[in-house]
């Protein structure tokens, strides 16, 4: 298990880490965030046509990622996937956006690094605002509207907008 993990830091994260770098220099623009998801989809689990990344987004775990087609990751998103990553077709994924697939657990009054871990899952159409937390083991269905600054610690139905810390079901869409 140890031997996996150096080799995917060493195949997959450093080389993630230089060309994110190097198309860093580059504006985010457009044609810019096809260039750099082309280069850094080869090191997702999986990947559809047309993934677009922007500037400063950061993919820990890719191996342990699989996107759909179309999909759009905006600028400082960080995305930790060590339980696993699915994401639908069509999906945009705001600026500053945390996706985090596992937690931290406090045990004896101390913080722990390893907590519960748990997949996350976002369905295809969906549409996920700047400044949203998205915490283990939760479902997103297809569809979705999820509105700028909400955490999201459970999962929420298809064509549904949610909303707020803890993130609830505003309304059907």
């Amino acid at each position: 298990m140890k031997k996996e993990r150096i080799l995917n830091i060493i195949f997959r994260e450093v080389p993630i880490y230089y060309i994110s770098r190097m198309v860093s220099l580059l504006p985010n623009h457009g044609i810019v965030c096809r260039i750099r998801g082309s280069l850094i989809c080869h090191f997702l689990g999986a990947y559809g046509s047309g993934f677009r990344m922007a500037q400063g987004a950061i993919l820990n775990y890719p191996e342990k990622i699989r996107v759909g087609k179309n999909v759009y990751i905006a600028h400082r998103a960080y995305i930790n996937a060590t339980a696993g990553l699915k994401i639908g077709n069509h999906v945009m994924i705001g600026p500053n956006c945390i996706i985090a697939t596992e937690n931290h657990s406090l045990a004896g009054g101390k913080v722990m690094d390893r907590g519960t871990k748990g997949q996350i899952t976002i369905g295809s159409g969906t549409w996920i605002g700047g400044n949203v937390t998205i915490t283990a083991g939760v479902t997103i269905g297809s569809g979705c509207m999820i509105g700028a600054g909400s955490v999201v610690t459970r999962n929420i139905e298809d064509h549904c907008m949610a909303a707020g810390v803890p993130a609830r079901v505003v309304r059907t869409i």
